[in-house]
């Protein structure tokens, strides 16, 4: 009855009518693993500050991954408080069978980063807890500036947005291309610095096809397929 009772009460935070079929034994068990999950999670380590080796676009390209893993105080993934969709349907995906979540999402947790609402006490604490890891992560640096404006409030999902806006327009991403692209074609090793060894050199190509992968998640470019890497 107690992971019933904590099964249905995540079902109505998210939104979901509830059913006496969606309270399966099946689903259940589904229920149990993730409890379980919750409560024997282990926090990450603190985020790297910014640094010269650790810029700003390799923060913003690593910070969702640390929010996927990090949870707030509802045991949810700090990730759904910067999703793309704040809003959540009013009408949530059927769930699967024997499982409770639906067919876009593969585990209760997927589930609740897509749909928890950005309403409430427990969000805006949650809300307080991105922007304060984004004011520990740039400190003292330029790139406070742009969060700036969240201060008062200290909204995080805002201070994100702008974050990203700024630091990864459309000229941020071109002159990632320009320096990637560079990197592929025109850099060369020549085997006579034996402070560049060949495995620098390689480590170097996959971060510039990385740099191009993301920056085409953003503007309209298309990445090297894979007999143009090779040449």
């Amino acid at each position: 009855m107690i992971l019933a009772c904590y099964s249905a009460s995540l079902y109505q935070y998210i939104g979901r009518d509830i059913a006496p079929l969606m309270l399966s034994r099946n689903r259940l068990k589904e229920f149990k693993k993730h409890k379980e999950g919750v409560k024997n999670h282990d926090d990450l380590d603190k985020f790297p500050e910014l640094s010269k080796t650790f810029t700003i676009m390799k923060m913003l390209d690593q910070f969702p991954t640390y929010l996927r893993e990090k949870h707030g105080v509802q045991g949810i993934a700090l990730s759904y408080v910067t999703r793309d969709e704040p809003v959540v349907p009013a009408v949530l995906p059927a769930l699967l069978a024997n499982v409770p979540w639906s067919d876009d999402h593969t585990s209760m947790m997927e589930e609740l980063i897509d749909y928890a609402p950005h309403t409430g006490p427990l969000y805006s604490q949650d809300n307080v807890t991105v922007y304060r890891l984004l004011q520990e992560i740039l400190g003292s640096t330029i790139h406070m500036s742009s969060i700036k404006r969240h201060q008062r409030s200290r909204n995080g999902r805002g201070a994100y947005l702008d974050l990203v806006l700024h630091k990864m327009g459309n000229s941020k991403w071109e002159k990632t291309i320009e320096a990637a692209e560079k990197a592929v074609t025109i850099d060369k090793w020549d085997r006579k610095n034996a402070r560049y060894p060949l495995k620098f050199h390689v480590q170097k190509h996959r971060e510039a096809f990385n740099n191009m992968m993301r920056a085409a998640q953003y503007i309209g470019y298309v990445p090297p397929n894979e007999s143009t890497r090779v040449r």
